[in-house]
C-alpha cells in the first residue's frame, strides 16, 4: 500500500516538472523579439521620364571652308558724250579658310521616356545658340581677264579688290532626337537632326582696277560695301551625359558639331566714272559660296518638371 502511494507521488511531480518545462519553453518562445521589418526601397533620383529645360554656357568654334569668290565688270565709254567702247572682265579666286572661337548663350527645351523594364530611353531636344562667330579673309583680289570693243579694241586685265571677304554665324537653332542609356543618377545620350544657322557676309570696300594698253585704272570709282543676310539649313550631330543633383535639377554637358549648307549669295551695284578724258556707266556684280561647320562644347543647368 505504501509503495502504491510512493509511486504516485513520484509519477505526479515527474508530471508537474514536465509541464513546468513545457510552459517554460512555450514562454521563451512567445517572448522572442520579431524580426527586422522591411525597409521600402528608395524611389530613383533620376524619374523615369520627364520634360526639361535648361540654360548654360558653350564654347564655340567656325571653320570657314571651300570659300569661292566671283567677280565680274561689265562697262561702257565714251568720249565726249560719244560711245567709245564696250568691255567686260570677270574671273573667280578661291579665299584661304578662316576659323574662330567664342564664348557662347546656350538654351535647350526637351523631353525624355525610359523604356519599360530597361535603362535605355529616348528623347528629343530643341536647342537655341548665339555664336557671334565670324571668318575674315583680308585683301582679297579677284583676277579679270576679258576684251574691249569699239573705236579701239584689245584685251583687258586686272583685279576686283576685296578689302575683307568675312563670314559669320549668329543664331544656331537645331531640333536633335537622341537615345540614350540611364545609368542611375544620369544618362549618356546621342543623338542627330535638323538645324537652322542665321549667316551674314560682308564684303568690304571693293574697287574694280583694269589694265588697258599698259596701264592700270580705277574703273569703279570709290570702294564700295556689300552684305547679306540668310538663314540656311543644316545637320547636327550631339553626345551628351547627363547628372541628377535632386529628381527636379540636373547638369547636362554635350558636344555638338553642325554642318551647314555654307553661306551663298550674289552683289551688284552700278557705278559712273568720270577721268582720265572719258565718261564710264557700268556694273560690279558676282558671287560667293562658302561650307561652314560649328563645334560646340556646352554645359547647362536644367528644372526636370
Amino acid at each position: 500500500m505504501t509503495l502504491r502511494i510512493a509511486i504516485s507521488a513520484v509519477a505526479g511531480t515527474m508530471a508537474a516538472g514536465l509541464f513546468g518545462l513545457s510552459a517554460a519553453k512555450a514562454a521563451d518562445v512567445s517572448a522572442a523579439p520579431p524580426g527586422p521589418a522591411e525597409v521600402a526601397k528608395p524611389a530613383p533620383l533620376m524619374p523615369s521620364e520627364a520634360f526639361f529645360g535648361g540654360l548654360g554656357l558653350g564654347l564655340g568654334f567656325l571653320s570657314v571652308t571651300d570659300q569661292s569668290l566671283y567677280a565680274q565688270g561689265v562697262s561702257h565709254m565714251y568720249e565726249g558724250g560719244v560711245p567709245y567702247a564696250y568691255g567686260a572682265a570677270a574671273g573667280t579666286t578661291y579665299p584661304p579658310s578662316g576659323s574662330d572661337a567664342t564664348l557662347s548663350g546656350f538654351a535647350q527645351l526637351g523631353y525624355y521616356k525610359q523604356f519599360s523594364g530597361t535603362d535605355w530611353l529616348w528623347g528629343a531636344k530643341l536647342a537655341y545658340a548665339y555664336l557671334g562667330a565670324s571668318s575674315s579673309a583680308n585683301g582679297v583680289a579677284v583676277p579679270q581677264n576679258g576684251r574691249y570693243y569699239g573705236t579701239t579694241n584689245g584685251t583687258v586685265s586686272g583685279h576686283v579688290v576685296f578689302g575683307s571677304y568675312e563670314t559669320e554665324v549668329n543664331q544656331q537653332i537645331a531640333l536633335m532626337p537622341f537615345i540614350g542609356r540611364s545609368f542611375g543618377r544620369g544618362f549618356i545620350y546621342g543623338g542627330a537632326g535638323p538645324s537652322l544657322s542665321q549667316t551674314t557676309t560682308n564684303l568690304n570696300n571693293v574697287v574694280g582696277l583694269a589694265r588697258m594698253s599698259g596701264k592700270t585704272y580705277d574703273m569703279t570709282g570709290p570702294a564700295d560695301d556689300f552684305s547679306s543676310s540668310d538663314w540656311v539649313w543644316g545637320a547636327s550631330l550631339t553626345l551628351g551625359g547627363t547628372y541628377f543633383l535632386t529628381r527636379d535639377w540636373f547638369i547636362d554637358a554635350s558636344y555638338a558639331v553642325n554642318f551647314t549648307e555654307g553661306a551663298s549669295g550674289d552683289f551688284s551695284s552700278p557705278f559712273v566714272r568720270n577721268a582720265y578724258g572719258w565718261q564710264e556707266t557700268g556694273i560690279l556684280s558676282g558671287d560667293f559660296s562658302n561650307t561652314i561647320t560649328t563645334q560646340t562644347l556646352s554645359v547647362s543647368i536644367n528644372r526636370a518638371f
